[in-house]
């Protein structure tokens, strides 16, 4: 009797017709062994009904923002994400049958321009993320010091990062599930009453904490972790407590 019994797929490959670059472009999708019997649907872009693995990935490869599922074979469940799931996520959840699929890379254009991660990657540390066309930098919490925090990401080319999205609060808070630090340093100045960015734009999302701004005199701004990344008001400089920095380009 023939043995009929499924090999785990590792590896996958689509061809796709890109109309941006006229190119034909082809898609890995690699497995990621390690998140077997694992899935979350935290900040997910959609959970559908797939009859197949190759259906699920194909309708990730048509959403432009999807950049890694999860798939229930038996439930015939599809779950799609636009981050790679860190394998230390809070947000993990433990399932028999789940499998954790993830775009690896794309063929190179035709054309000799530079891609946006190729740019981004070339500066040491920094990670680009796809679906939210997103080029960041990781600091380790130092001492809450605005004026050092911003020339440290301007020494990278880059900037403080602005919350200026419930969408980019949400993948902040996706990227630094298992950071440990309580704090996060973010852009925003309160002057005259009123936020803005460091380039004097107005801010217009808010996700402050109940009760908050309550300091006339700080007028910085931190995420707290303890209080589900909910915003609260700080000084210039605070350097008995420390945050977490991003820096974006």
């Amino acid at each position: 009797m023939a043995n009929d019994k499924l090999v785990p797929i590792s590896l996958l490959f689509f061809v796709r017709f890109s109309p941006l670059s006229g190119n034909i472009e082809t898609i890995e999708i690699s497995e990621n062994l390690n998140l077997r019997d694992k899935f979350s649907e935290y900040n997910n872009l959609g959970n559908i009904e797939s009859k197949s693995l190759v259906r699920c990935t194909n309708i990730c490869l048509l959403t432009a923002s999807c950049r890694s599922l999860f798939y229930q074979r038996e439930l015939h469940q599809c779950i799609l994400h636009s981050l790679d799931i860190p394998e230390s996520s809070v947000n993990l959840v433990s399932s028999t049958g789940w499998k954790y699929y993830k775009t690896v890379e794309e063929s190179p254009s035709t054309t000799q321009s530079t891609s946006p991660a190729d740019k981004c990657t070339s500066t040491a540390g920094f990670i680009y993320n796809a679906g939210e066309s997103m080029c960041y930098f990781i600091g380790s919490p130092i001492a809450v010091d605005f004026d050092v925090i911003e020339t440290l990401c301007s020494n990278m080319n880059s900037e403080l990062i602005r919350i200026d999205s419930a969408q980019k609060q949400a993948f902040v808070e996706q990227i630094l599930a298992a950071d440990a630090g309580g704090w996060v340093c973010i852009q925003g100045d309160r002057d005259d009453g009123s936020y803005k960015f460091d380039d004097g734009s107005d801010m217009t999302y808010f996700n402050w904490n109940m009760g908050q701004p309550d300091n006339f005199i700080w007028h910085h701004i931190v995420m707290v972790k303890q209080f589900n990344y909910l915003w609260h008001d700080m000084a210039d400089k605070k350097l008995d407590r420390q945050c977490t920095y991003i820096c974006e380009k």
